[in-house]
């Protein structure tokens, strides 16, 4: 959780379907985020509809459904987890995420405060 320029928080979280895995558009594993109020952080402000990260790439689908097959290091398809999040500033964070449970990629984000 990071602090906005609002004084807000940002909340980056994991969602995971089990199995059997939830339609191609989420995969098993995703990460979504919210918003917490500042003074009272159990106030969600808002909340995306849609994950912020699905497993997308072939190294974070594992083949999934192209019919390629595997991806070599693979170990569990259809799945991105949030690690860690840095604050770069001005509302931007980079989103440190492990895919396929096999290997690490880094996202970044910027927040538009309203």
């Amino acid at each position: 959780m990071e602090k906005l320029s609002t004084g807000d928080y940002l909340f980056i979280y994991n969602i995971d379907t089990g199995f059997p895995y939830h339609p191609s558009y989420l995969g098993r594993c995703a990460v979504g985020w919210a918003i917490l109020d500042s003074n009272d952080p159990s106030i969600i402000i808002s909340r995306a509809p849609v994950p912020l990260l699905t497993s997308t790439y072939l190294w974070e689908t594992c083949g999934g459904e192209s019919g390629k097959g595997p991806w070599p290091l693979c170990q569990e398809p259809e799945v991105v987890f949030a690690t860690g999040l840095k604050p770069l500033g001005n509302d931007q964070f980079l989103v440190i995420y492990g895919g396929a449970d096999s290997v690490v990629g880094v996202a970044q984000v910027a927040v538009t405060v309203l």
